[in-house]
């Protein structure tokens, strides 16, 4: 399946990768077709167009995100006496005990009485991670985070549509075959895709099996 961590960082490999898979020299490297020397080009211009964004604006944006959103006071409530003989402790710390809250809360929307199951306490905390919520969205919005974090996300599926193409890109000559499986494992798009079907189709039209 493409992600970032498989389409970040691996371009640059490519061309050594090429030629070592056919048993070639960078001097016989431009027997490379034009078709699919463009598409490969354009792959890798995509890759580090989004690498280049992640380590300079999205990463960035999301640890300053994410040590605000972590310096953000929790609400803790004491929510009875516990079967042990303390008390019940519910923290907008804990996503277990928020979940727990928040059930309670709906139910109770539904019709039901949950008086007897702490809803008071269930509505203090359910409230209090509202809240936190709305505070975290804020800061995610506010440092920038929000806003890369979608431009990030839509240079991946840029990448991804690239490394697409070449996958299905058909090619007639053993030395463009090499290439673009090279590309594949280098990308590892093989993961979670089936690209038989093309490889096979190229390899027939490369051996004049076809029609």
């Amino acid at each position: 399946m493409l992600n970032r961590r498989h389409i970040i960082g691996s371009a640059a490999a490519l061309p050594a990768i090429v030629i070592a898979s056919c048993g070639a020299t960078p001097a016989t490297a431009a027997t490379l077709s034009p078709d699919l020397a463009a598409l490969l080009d354009k792959a890798a211009q995509a890759s580090l167009v989004l690498e280049l964004h992640n380590r300079d604006v999205y990463f960035p944006a999301k640890d300053k995100a994410d040590a605000a959103i972590e310096a953000l006071p929790h609400t803790t409530v004491h929510a009875g006496p516990s079967i042990t003989g303390g008390h019940v402790v519910w923290s907008t710390e804990k996503p277990s005990t928020v979940a727990i809250a928040r059930s309670i809360v709906d139910m109770a929307r539904e019709g039901k009485d949950m008086t007897g199951a702490g809803l008071v306490h269930a509505r203090t905390l359910a409230a209090a991670q509202l809240r936190r919520e709305r505070a975290s969205n804020r800061i995610r919005r506010d440092t920038g985070c929000a806003a890369a974090g979608k431009r990030s996300d839509e240079l991946t599926s840029e990448c991804c549509a690239a490394q697409y193409d070449v996958g299905q890109h058909p090619v007639s000559t053993a030395f463009d075959l090499a290439a673009k499986i090279a590309f594949l494992v280098e990308h590892e798009l093989g993961d979670g895709m089936d690209w038989l079907e093309e490889l096979h189709a190229d390899a027939r039209r490369i051996a004049g099996l076809e029609g």
